[in-house]
């Protein structure tokens, strides 16, 4: 069951797109957030359940309950890179956290603050106290405020 209650939604795409760390070829994968609250692990992994990979998200909310993923820039910018999954019952999501490479090359691309956690990835215990961080189309870190 694909929803906000579950954390969890199966999405296709018909081209490449990029999360962090990776790059999801055209086809359909399961986006599931491990944990409840304002920090959590996104786990992703192919339709066939073969594990893709995991990352850092940050709750995000939106007042559009009518879409499951948004795109930084819409593409346009070129980066291909999903800003942010929302749960296809509700106007909650995740924000997804880049690394910090990452995080600069599609803030200057597509001229929006992009997450990133300057930081090593934290342990589960860690995830709740965990700092993120902004990276701006400048390279500059500023403070995330949710």
């Amino acid at each position: 069951m694909a929803g906000q209650r579950t954390r969890k939604a199966k999405l296709t795409f018909s081209g490449a797109v990029r999360v962090p760390g990776a790059t999801l070829i055209a086809g359909t994968y399961y986006f599931t957030a491990l944990s409840p609250g304002y920090r959590t692990i996104v786990k992703i992994v192919r339709e066939n359940g073969r594990f893709v990979t995991q990352f850092i998200g940050v709750h995000d909310d939106s007042h559009k309950p009518d879409h499951d993923v948004i795109i930084f820039g819409d593409h346009e910018c070129g980066a291909g890179a999903i800003k942010s999954w929302f749960y296809p019952d509700g106007s909650f999501g995740v924000r997804f956290v880049y690394p910090e490479k990452e995080a600069a090359l599609i803030a200057a691309s597509c001229n929006e603050p992009v997450p990133e956690p300057h930081e090593n990835t934290p342990t589960a215990s860690e995830l709740q106290n965990y700092n993120v961080y902004l990276m701006t189309p400048q390279k500059r870190e500023e403070a995330y405020k949710f």
